[in-house]
């Protein structure tokens, strides 16, 4: 993907006060499912990789089982399961020696699993990509600089990534001003919140930014529910 059309994607992703790299990973993530299921699932070297791979971290197999498609699941899942079956028999202890080093081996197959996952570094890959768009424009260039200001903001994980990835400080002291000013409102509605639900102040009513806040709180303190169709 060109960085012009990267640039578009998260320049139209500024808005409602939600975090754009949230929003974009998580189309994007769908969108790679979405065509995997239909055009990759019986593609034999496709499946090869993946394999090797051996599929899925937890969190991006039941997303994509969230999308259906059992006939596409039965394909995967018959290759996944008979090289679980093929390593268990391989892997079968002789003596007692070998089986405690085989029982110490599963828990580290299982983290490496997870990180092999194709979906995780599918995510990172972009994370990283929008976060780099909005580093190199958010100070210099005025219409991306505009909308920042009006309607961005990035969830307490992307705003630590950004600020490990930031090489433009004038960026990020930009976007630290921005997006805690934003985190401040946050607090502000959620300690009127409190507040309101004393019951010398429940006659008062709720503002809209009071009534959305906890929710809103959860969405930029972990980030935007990603793993759902």
């Amino acid at each position: 993907m060109s960085q012009d059309m990267v640039w578009h994607e998260v320049y139209e992703a500024l808005g409602h006060e939600e975090c754009p790299v949230c929003k974009l990973v998580k189309k994007a993530v769908n969108s790679y499912i979405d065509g995997f299921l239909y055009e990759n699932v019986n593609d034999p070297m496709f499946q090869e990789r993946l394999r090797k791979e051996k599929g899925f971290c937890n969190a991006h197999s039941w997303l994509m089982h969230s999308f259906g498609e059992p006939l596409a699941h039965a394909i995967l899942y018959d290759a996944f399961l008979r090289d679980a079956l093929a390593e268990f028999n391989s892997a079968l202890p002789a003596n007692a020696k070998r089986k405690l080093r085989f029982r110490s081996n599963l828990g580290s197959q299982s983290k490496e699993n997870q990180a092999e996952c194709k979906l995780c570094k599918l995510e990172s890959d972009y994370e990283k990509s929008y976060l780099r768009v909005i580093d190199e424009n958010v100070s210099s260039q005025i219409d991306f600089k505009n909308k920042f200001v009006e309607q961005g903001i990035l969830c307490v994980p992307h705003m630590k990534q950004y600020i490990s990835l930031s090489r433009n400080s004038e960026s990020l002291n930009l976007v630290q001003e921005i997006v805690y000013a934003k985190y401040q409102d946050l607090l502000h509605c959620l300690a009127e919140i409190r507040r309101k639900n004393d019951y010398r102040f429940t006659g008062e009513a709720w503002t809209d930014a009071e009534r959305n806040a906890w929710t809103k709180a959860v969405e930029i303190m972990v980030g935007r529910k990603m793993y759902e169709k």
